[in-house]
């Protein structure tokens, strides 16, 4: 089931609705379903969002871990390894995270902004 969120992206879950929507709210530039650029021999990994940070290449990548059946789980497995092993900024949310969405916004913030200087050097990149 698809879903509309305030900046009119559509979305697979009401996770992702609220998730998008955090962004939206905080003036935070996203990009949804968007191809993480490694070259391997491994399947392709889709990010859920890319949030630049210096540009259209160099960000922040966020997941929201929506599900936890077992095929989900494999996947989920096979792209953690992958944004470690190439060392890609990556925002991780759980399905429960959701439910408090004063918190995870909170966090999100944060993570952005601990990850934007780590990788790129950006102090301050989210207010």
């Amino acid at each position: 089931e698809t879903m509309r969120t305030m900046d009119g992206h559509y979305v697979k879950s009401k996770g992702e609705r609220d998730i998008d929507d955090i962004f939206y709210e905080n003036r935070i530039v996203h990009c949804y379903e968007k191809k993480v650029p490694i070259t391997s021999d491994e399947p392709a990994v889709v990010a859920d969002w890319f949030i630049p940070v210096t540009d259209s290449r160099h960000g922040v990548y966020v997941e929201y871990w929506g599900r936890n059946d077992e095929e989900y789980l494999k996947n989920k497995a096979r792209k953690q390894k992958q944004y470690k092993s190439h060392n890609i900024p990556l925002i991780e949310i759980e399905k429960d995270d959701v439910l408090d969405k004063h918190g995870l916004t909170d966090r999100i913030l944060t993570e952005l902004n601990t990850l934007a200087e780590k990788y790129y050097g950006v102090k301050d990149f989210v207010k």
